[in-house]
């Protein structure tokens, strides 16, 4: 990564310490039910679940620590796999084998799970050993292809209480001719697919009303919304992790500068912490600590302009909101999920220092 030059990982690799937040692990753990008994059948959400949140606030992330909860908290077989990044220009044949990656990250990632050494899951082991039927090539799969592979595992899994597939990045199939034919795959295998839950992190796709099939993830998934880092306790207890014994107005005024977006907020933190480095900063003053936060600014800047980058109708609200007071509790969630929002302390929204001045830089 450049100073200028974010990329989609980049933008999405944020602390663990910064995805510690509401709605968390937890929040999505409690969507599933209680370990049932056995024979008690599974421990599926239907539908499936869909993660949204922009870039930067820990979508990754998110899905990694779930993972691990899914199977230590409810014994849940699950797969972690991330989509690969369609090549330039590709056609139909790179449908195929999105779709087939799917097939190939979930046995991957399956035959590594920890919950698959139970002696229940000895049918389940099975349907993932077996080498599937591709039906579009070598590790390709047609719509068709995929959903009955899916069936087949999800028969099996039903028996072993279910599984989940955590699918990450999504997104990188928003820029291709064939997003629609993708999503429409999705929902044709996972809609009423029995014992497996996916679960999706999302922006882009989810963002796309006029995508045909991506209701997909706002009406039959179950949508699970991040949200910024909230004002007082949350943000100060980073600060004081980042920038210990800072004092009061300076952690603020960091705060003003760059709300609560988890990503912009640890690089702001560590900007301040590394050119502070040494001083006591007890005594540092707003004036020494704008020159500190500052002094990283173009590479601040890029951030910023590639987090707004995301959505025309995100951007075009934020606009909004410089210019006519909103409650930011009746703020839509997809906007406030974008973390780049903050609330005042009457409860309006504003944006913060950082995000205005982009904004500003742009008209």
């Amino acid at each position: 990564m450049t100073q200028q030059g974010y990329t989609l990982e980049s933008l999405e690799a944020v602390d663990a310490r910064f995805v510690s937040r509401t709605p968390g692990v937890q929040d999505v753990i409690r969507l599933f039910p209680e370990p049932a008994s056995k024979g008690r059948g599974s421990l599926g959400v239907e539908g499936g679940i869909t993660l949204v949140g922009g870039p930067g606030l820990g979508k990754t992330s998110l899905l990694k620590r779930l993972a691990r909860s899914l199977e230590d908290e409810r014994g849940i077989a699950t797969a972690l796999l991330a989509m690969p990044k369609p090549e330039a220009n590709s056609q139909m044949d790179g449908f195929y084998k999105s779709l087939g990656a799917i097939v190939v990250g979930a046995r991957e990632a399956l035959s590594r799970s920890a919950a698959m050494a139970k002696e229940h899951h000895k049918e389940l082991r099975r349907a993932i050993e077996k080498e599937p039927s591709w039906d579009a090539g070598a590790k390709s799969f047609t719509p068709r292809g995929l959903a009955n592979w899916v069936a087949a595992l999800g028969q099996a899994a039903t028996h072993a209480g279910g599984i989940c597939l955590l699918v990450d990045d999504v997104d990188v199939t928003a820029e291709t001719s064939w997003k629609a034919a993708f999503v429409a795959a999705l929902r044709f295998t996972f809609q009423s697919a029995s014992g497996i839950t996916p679960i999706y992190a999302a922006w882009k796709l989810f963002l796309d009303e006029s995508l045909p099939g991506s209701n997909y993830f706002r009406n039959v998934t179950r949508p699970v919304f991040l949200e910024p880092f909230a004002r007082g306790g949350e943000r100060l207890a980073l600060a004081e992790q980042g920038l210990t014994g800072l004092a009061s107005p300076a952690r603020e005024k960091l705060f003003a500068l760059g709300g609560g977006h988890p990503r912009l907020l640890q690089q702001l933190l560590g900007d301040v912490a590394q050119s502070l480095d040494g001083k006591n900063l007890a005594n540092v003053g707003l004036p020494s600590l704008e020159v500190a936060a500052f002094k990283n600014r173009p590479a601040q800047l890029a951030l910023i302009a590639a987090l707004v980058r995301g959505s025309r109708e995100i951007e075009a609200t934020l606009k909004q909101i410089q210019s006519q007071p909103y409650v930011y509790e009746k703020l839509p969630k997809v906007v406030v999920s974008t973390g780049l929002v903050d609330i005042d302390e009457s409860g309006h929204a504003v944006l913060p220092e950082l995000i205005a001045e982009h904004l500003k830089q742009k008209q």
